[in-house]
């Protein structure tokens, strides 16, 4: 489409959308569904003497590696992703990195026997801190420590008029629609003035 002959059918793509960070509640509710694989893990600590050495060897791997690709399984489900703190790309390194607070109770419980005791105390303490930095600060001791933050979606910042990009939503861009693009833009104008 020739957006010199329809000046007002100008694309959304000409329009700049930036990254936001993942609000609160989208971060806990993240976590909540992380904790679901992490559960059934810890099933194998009720094995007798052995069960939560095993335990600790899947966990903290499980802990550490969640974010490696990026997004765990809650940020999958919820659609957001690890990034660094300026929202561009975060490195491997910096996804584990951002996680190692949280492997450490779950690689306490390799040791034998202390470490049955150890590793869920430990664990308890490290969420109970980083639960509190989340809702006081909006971020993690691991996403200070990494440098990373949760990105929670996109917005857009318009640079167009409203009613041009209402009307490229609703008309796509198609050989079909694009004769009623204008009148629909001028539809839409006369709506919202």
């Amino acid at each position: 489409m020739n957006p010199q002959a329809h000046p007002a059918a100008v694309p959304i793509s000409r329009a700049h959308t930036t990254s936001v960070p993942a609000d609160k509640g989208i971060r806990a509710a993240g976590y909540l569904i992380d904790v679901l694989p992490g559960i059934v893990i810890g099933l194998f600590g009720f094995i007798p003497i052995i069960g939560p050495m095993i335990a600790g060897f899947l966990l903290a791997p499980y802990w550490l590696l969640r974010d490696v690709t990026g997004a765990s399984l809650g940020k999958l489900v919820l659609k957001t992703k690890v990034v660094r703190k300026d929202l561009q790309p975060a490195s491997v390194g910096a996804r584990v990195l951002r996680n190692l607070p949280l492997a450490i109770g779950p690689a306490f419980l390799i040791i034998p026997l202390l470490g049955y005791f150890l590793g869920p105390s430990i664990t308890g303490v490290i969420v109970l801190i980083e639960t509190i930095f989340v809702l006081t600060q909006g971020e993690r001791v691991g996403d200070r420590i990494a440098g990373t933050t949760v990105e929670g979606g996109s917005c857009v910042l318009l640079t167009k008029k409203p009613a041009d990009i209402l009307a490229h939503l609703v008309l796509p861009e198609r050989p079909v629609v694009a004769a009623l693009r204008p009148p629909v833009v001028q539809m839409v104008r006369d709506a919202l003035a």
